[in-house]
């Protein structure tokens, strides 16, 4: 779900300007689905079991 947030994301990207709120808020938005990516390929190959 991350991957495809991700790539609408980047798509975005190239219909918005720099320096506008909007950008800010794609960049945040970037950074938080990027740790969410990239703690959910870590649990998955640590092996870690939630329960």
């Amino acid at each position: 779900m991350s991957v495809v947030l991700l790539l609408l994301l980047g798509w975005s990207f190239l219909h918005l300007e720099q320096g506008t709120p909007s950008y800010v808020i794609g960049q945040v938005s970037l950074i938080v689905l990027s740790i969410t990516l990239i703690g959910t390929l870590l649990a998955m190959f640590s092996g870690w079991q939630p329960f």
